[in-house]
């Protein structure tokens, strides 16, 4: 059933919408490097889906532009003050489908992908290379300072390919809401932004790249770190992909950077893999 929610909740098409009121959550949560400040969405005539706390544009990285952009993830700098994390941040520079000519899109994909597509395109116009941020959809906590009940944590990794696509489109409200879980989605660097090896003598000297798995590697570290100030239980984390995103959590899961242990679910999608727990 969790499963089904995902496919179809993430990116609802209009029929499935619900209306949902949003106000400025009174609550701050203090991370390691600042105070945030969300929203409350509470969902109108569906009775079964509780109140949610949200929590869109959280920094987990320094922004990877200038002397930054080809190497390594770095924590995010301290700020002062309370960031209000209302809206999702920019999506990391990409080159989209071009399906403006719709019946030469149709040569190429199924009708389903191409009004998929015509949904989901829309969300990834606003480019930037600052675009290392997460997006946190929780169980709603009231002003409880971190609260007795921890809940199973989602992390989830988008695919469509290693040169686009984003986190922010993948709205976790109703599945955060109807299966009392914590969801997280972000973004991390595409193309050759986040797969160039910018070594010039890869034979003299060696230099690491793939930078978007290091991204992801950041992220779920962040989680780990964070997450119970949100609600979540941090001994209980699901790694999520789709597509390529599924080839991603394969490579974390065999990654000696990423802590091992029982708090650590895997869950692919759209590959020959089934749930892994490390």
């Amino acid at each position: 059933m969790e499963l089904f929610l995902i496919l179809v909740c993430l990116i609802a098409p209009p029929a499935l919408s619900l209306s949902i009121k949003s106000k400025l959550n009174p609550r701050i949560v203090q991370t390691r490097y600042g105070e945030v400040q969300g929203i409350t969405r509470s969902f109108e005539y569906a009775k079964f889906l509780k109140p949610i706390d949200v929590y869109l544009g959280i920094p987990y990285a320094t922004p990877p532009v200038g002397s930054n952009r080809f190497s390594p993830t770095r924590a995010p700098s301290p700020w002062d003050g309370v960031r209000l994390s209302d809206s999702v941040s920019p999506v990391c520079p990409q080159k989209l489908p071009d399906i403006a000519n719709e019946q030469e899109a149709l040569e190429r994909m199924p009708k389903g992908r191409l009004e998929y597509l015509k949904r989901l395109l829309p969300h990834l116009r606003n480019q930037s290379e600052d675009c290392l941020y997460l997006n946190i959809y929780a169980p709603a906590m009231g002003m409880a300072e971190g609260g007795s009940r921890k809940h199973p944590v989602l992390l989830y990794i988008h695919g469509e390919s290693y040169d686009w696509g984003s986190g922010n489109p993948y709205d976790g409200s109703v599945l955060a809401s109807y299966t009392d879980q914590v969801i997280v989605t972000m973004n991390y660097r595409l193309g050759v932004l986040g797969f160039l090896n910018a070594n010039v003598a890869p034979q003299t000297k060696a230099r690491v790249a793939n930078y978007g798995l290091m991204d992801q590697i950041a992220a779920l570290h962040w989680v780990k770190e964070h997450i119970a100030r949100f609600g979540g239980d941090p001994e209980n984390v699901t790694l999520m992909g789709q597509g390529t995103g599924a080839a991603c959590v394969h490579f974390l899961a065999i990654s000696p950077t990423v802590i091992r242990g029982k708090w650590l679910k895997l869950l692919r999608v759209n590959t020959s893999s089934n749930v892994v727990e490390m």
